[in-house]
């Protein structure tokens, strides 16, 4: 019996920083690959980080094999109504696997709420349409706080959906979540 697979026991040796692969899909007017150098540098004493990017999916047909995707990060922009396009079309190109701890939404330049050209409620609702868990996140990429903030949870994410935390699971982590009292009845408890 000793030599069953349980999950979680065959992780490496602690002593081995964890390593994932992540793509970040966007179009190049939401300063992907500033956020990618962000997230290198402020994870790199946790674990090595090779930032991949793509404007959209799916990714064009190449020859050449493609490193393996641990975790894929959508960008968009409050104030650019095309990136928000770009995410609508290329999150249906995602394979449903992802959805279950390895993806996320960062949304930047949320600081200009008059400029905003699509509502934020729009965009929560069309997510919730495809997978109400994948976690988004809301930031100002020009106060150094919010991005060390969201890289940092952005990392544990990674950790977790890439089994280097153990026994810790995308799925444990959603039961744990948090609901406004909105959305939860009275009658359901009686």
């Amino acid at each position: 019996m000793s030599d069953a697979l349980f999950p979680f026991n065959k992780l490496p040796p602690s002593e081995i920083q964890p390593n994932a692969t992540v793509l970040i899909v966007g179009p190049p007017s939401v300063e992907k690959t500033n956020f990618g150098e962000h997230m290198i540098n402020l994870l790199a004493k946790e674990m090595t980080i090779r930032i991949r990017t793509a404007e959209s999916l799916p990714l064009p047909s190449i020859s050449t094999p493609r490193p393996r995707i641990d975790f894929v990060l959508f960008m968009l922009s409050m104030v650019q109504a095309d990136s928000y396009e770009v995410f609508r079309n290329s999150v249906k190109q995602l394979d449903e696997e992802y959805f279950l701890g390895r993806c996320g939404v960062v949304v930047t330049q949320v600081e200009r709420i008059t400029q905003y050209t699509f509502e934020r409620a729009e965009l929560d609702y069309f997510i919730s349409k495809i997978y109400r868990n994948i976690p988004v996140f809301h930031v100002n990429l020009t106060n150094q706080v919010d991005v060390q903030t969201v890289v940092s949870q952005i990392g544990s994410l990674i950790e977790i959906g890439c089994g280097y935390k153990a026994g810790i699971t995308p799925a444990i982590l959603r039961t744990a979540e948090l609901y406004e009292s909105s959305q939860i009845s009275l009658e359901e408890f009686q």
